[in-house]
């Protein structure tokens, strides 16, 4: 099966190398109801179910033997069966989402728009896998997992699931389309905190004036102003999503998590149970809080224009501190001890227009923020110069209070969102006057050496006891 005798780089003797099988089921179906109860009054539910299941069969080992066609030889006897490999994964994900709302609509008096629902959904998410891998087959063409001989490495699986359920609801009234009103409040549960703490609410309220609408206002329509609206928000929203250092997302964070671990009795191993995580019965719902005013023109010369300004600040946000080694080997429990601010302005632009058949728009957008600022974290940092012995020592505790002490970008309560450091230089006023007094603020303004009075004030400082920090 091969001209030079090198089967690895034959197409042929590997394709009938490729013993297996790799199956994949995905399902994904969605059933809908609709009932109409009273004028205006409606229920809609929805039932989602998806899965996607994986399973490979894979005997990976080569048992075809290699020839060279030049001298008819066989260069490489088939591999034996007992040295042959198979391999086996079975791997599925389920999942099931319902959904049902009750909406009521109705207009009183022409004027009086009212428009109302409640709601309830629930998700559950559930995945697992299973691998294994067995040495040594009875024949080659028997590549079923039970039929190798030997199992030198142990299969490995997981499983993991997680919830969700919540009931919400939504207010609406406007009145013309000039006086606007909507309040909506949620409670969400999730499977991913303690029975204590498993539910969070999140209210939201909004309102609106489209003072375009008003008579005293109506000077606008002759400036072709349709829309002149202010309005403003304010609102909670919940996430309980998080993840480690690899990406990975948290399930089972609130309790105390144990892997397998052997220990020693009466002089042999025996199977045992191992602390890996501690356990946090209060960790909770991380919580985002926005305020929002704003202003909407809207021309009918095909100009609109908006302008926000908002005020944000996420509480409670969930992660895993460092914790002291005397607690052994167990990591640090997961907790909402971080919170963050942000502020910030936004304007949005646009244009649209039609030159004969064709139609354009153009809209930008430009945003400033400020204030991003971590709020709470690790600590405050503490970092500064102390004399000890006559040497000036330089303290500081980032590494205990950063989120990445080691990077240029650095995550500290008190400061901004991944802030940049940068070492300060040296900038003196420029008045040392060679013979005089030397002072650390007479220095040169470049804060450099490079003239003779650098250099004399430089000469001074020693003299007068001080001592230079080498740069690095």
């Amino acid at each position: 099966t091969s001209l030079a005798g090198d089967k690895n780089q034959n197409l042929y003797n590997f394709a009938l190398s490729q013993v297996g099988s790799k199956p994949e089921t995905y399902i994904n179906t969605t059933w809908y109801g609709k009932v109409n109860l009273l004028k205006g009054l409606v229920f809609n539910t929805r039932f989602n179910y998806t899965t996607d299941f994986l399973e490979v069969t894979d005997s990976r080992s080569n048992a075809l033997p290699a020839w060279n066609f030049l001298t008819m030889q066989e260069v490489s006897p088939p591999t034996p069966a007992s040295q042959l490999t198979t391999y086996s994964s079975y791997s599925k994900t389920w999942s099931y989402t319902l959904e049902s709302t009750l909406n009521y609509n109705t207009t009183i008096r022409d004027k009086h728009n009212i428009s109302a629902f409640i709601g309830f959904n629930q998700n559950y998410n559930q995945s697992y896998n299973l691998n294994a891998q067995g040495y040594g087959l009875i024949d080659p063409s028997l590549t079923a997992i039970s039929t190798a001989s030997s199992f030198p490495v142990n299969p490995t699986g997981s499983a993991t699931d997680y919830a969700f359920r919540s009931v919400f609801g939504r207010f609406n009234y406007n009145y013309l389309e000039k006086y606007l009103l909507e309040v909506n409040v949620r409670n969400d549960g999730s499977s991913r905190f303690g029975t204590n703490y498993k539910y969070g609410t999140f209210p939201s309220v909004s309102a609106g004036w489209n003072m375009a609408k008003e008579g005293f206002l109506s000077a606008l329509n002759d400036h072709n102003i349709q829309e002149l609206k202010l309005r403003a928000s304010w609102g909670r929203t919940g996430n309980s999503t998080f993840y480690d250092a690899n990406g990975n997302p948290q399930n089972y964070r609130w309790q105390a998590l144990y892997g397998q671990t052997p220990y020693a009795f009466n002089g042999a191993a025996y199977p045992g149970l191992d602390l890996n995580n501690l356990a946090n019965l209060e960790l909770h719902w991380e919580t985002v809080q926005q305020t929002n005013i704003g202003l909407d023109i809207v021309s009918l010369r095909n100009f609109s224009a908006s302008v926000d300004w908002f005020r944000k600040k996420t509480f409670g946000i969930l992660f895993q501190p460092a914790i002291d080694p005397t607690h052994g080997n167990a990591a640090a429990p997961y907790g909402n001890f971080a919170q963050v601010g942000q502020n910030g302005f936004e304007l949005d632009l646009g244009w649209h227009d039609k030159v004969g058949d064709f139609n354009y728009s153009i809209a930008g957008n430009v945003s400033y923020q400020y204030g991003n600022s971590v709020l709470q974290y690790k600590g405050p940092l503490v970092a500064g110069w102390t004399v000890t012995n006559g040497d000036s020592v330089y303290n500081t505790n980032i590494g205990a209070v950063s989120a990445s002490s080691g990077s240029n970008t650095q995550t500290i309560q008190g400061h901004m969102i991944s802030e940049y450091y940068l070492q300060t230089l040296y900038h003196g006023n420029g008045t040392y006057v060679a013979g005089g007094v030397a002072t650390p603020t007479n220095g040169p303004k470049t804060g450099m050496i490079r003239t003779p009075d650098d250099l004399a004030w430089a000469q001074a400082m020693l003299n007068e006891g001080y001592k230079f920090q080498q740069s690095t």
